[in-house]
């Protein structure tokens, strides 16, 4: 974050120590500027200032676990998530049986964001089911070698179902 702490090399094997904190509410851009992988130039973040009200609102609303979706697409989503879309392998969701991963982000509050995949794309659905449909298309990464997400060769009806049930996730 460079209008916030300048520049910070990460050193493998060396813990570092890293206070930002901004003067005024806004919202700052940052990005890896150290060769880490493939997708390494897409490696992008954003920190968002607020006033402490605010902040205060945002972190309770962070402690809330996802409400289950009841009927609907959102349902059968959920269903896909859990199940056969094998989701809670790599995500973790606050609230959900099983989906304790640490690999993948974690997707409790994701309609809490602007962005998604490193802060590359907005966040909305047609870009979700692009996603969706094949994530190295739009980000290239190598899920074979265990970096990104895989293909899951969901079908349209698939994806409909999950982008219903992540769009719940306020």
């Amino acid at each position: 974050m460079p209008k916030l702490a300048g520049k910070q090399d990460v050193v493998p094997g060396r813990i570092n120590k890293l206070t930002i904190q901004a003067s005024e509410e806004g919202e700052y851009h940052g990005q890896c500027a150290e060769y880490c992988n493939l997708s390494h130039a897409n490696m992008r973040l954003k920190v968002i200032s607020q006033n402490q009200p605010k902040f205060d609102e945002w972190v309770a609303q962070q402690r809330k676990a996802v409400e289950k979706p009841l009927s609907g697409d959102a349902a059968e989503g959920y269903k896909l998530f859990t199940g056969k879309g094998t989701c809670v392998g790599c995500h973790t969701m606050q609230g959900v049986e099983g989906a304790t991963a640490r690999v993948g982000p974690n997707l409790t509050h994701l309609q809490g964001r602007t962005t998604f995949a490193g802060a590359t794309f907005d966040l909305n659905a047609d870009n979700l089911k692009r996603w969706l449909r094949d994530p190295s298309a739009m980000k290239p990464m190598r899920p074979e070698r265990g970096t990104g997400m895989p293909n899951l060769h969901l079908s349209e009806t698939e994806i409909n179902q999950l982008v219903a049930f992540l769009e719940t996730l306020k």
